[in-house]
């Protein structure tokens, strides 16, 4: 059985996917084409959100000592970050 995830995760994860979407308009403001926009989305989705990924499930298993099988939840629920972007990839 999972334990209850800390408040701090949902925070990040909150914190996190609100980055994601407040990064389109603010990129907006200082790239010249829809293609600059398209590829910070691309560096977004490559860079940050796998150093999000690794670092919260490092820290979930260090802090509050969850093995492999009580990470898959947090795990999956971490998934939601990339997928809301799966809009915009289509788009392509």
């Amino acid at each position: 059985m999972v334990r209850k995830l800390p408040k701090w995760f949902w925070y990040s994860l909150i914190i996190f996917c609100s980055g994601q979407w407040l990064a389109i308009p603010i990129l907006n403001n200082f790239v010249n084409s829809a293609r600059d926009i398209v590829l910070a989305v691309i560096i977004i989705t490559a860079v940050f959100y796998p150093v999000f990924f690794i670092t919260m499930m490092f820290v979930l298993r260090k802090k509050n000592n969850l093995n492999k099988e009580e990470l898959m939840v947090p795990g999956m629920i971490l998934l939601l970050p990339l997928l809301l972007y799966v809009p915009i990839f289509v788009t392509l």
